[in-house]
């Protein structure tokens, strides 16, 4: 597994497909990104799910994982890089 920093991530992402990773984790809503940011970068995610179906999986749990591995497929799980990407969001 690699995690996957900001920058071209579909690019990054299909680096890794092309090289057998099974999964990668991808940071999403990178500082300063608040909530919004976070939201949108994710609906970006779920684009490239879309449109990648074949190469690229949403990870929920570790079945995803190992799904993506005998699928041929590789798994994205989302990671967040401190707690900004909760924002203002009233408890």
């Amino acid at each position: 597994m690699i995690d996957i920093q900001g920058g071209a991530i579909v690019p990054s992402c299909l680096s890794a497909y092309r090289a057998g990773f099974t999964a990668v984790v991808v940071s999403v809503g990178l500082p300063p990104a608040g909530f919004e940011q976070t939201l949108k970068d994710m609906y970006r995610y779920f684009t490239y799910f879309e449109a990648l179906g074949d190469r690229l999986v949403q990870v929920l749990n570790a079945e995803d994982i190992a799904q993506a591995g005998r699928t041929g497929r590789l798994g994205v799980l989302f990671g967040l890089q401190g707690a900004g990407a909760i924002g203002d969001v009233p408890h």
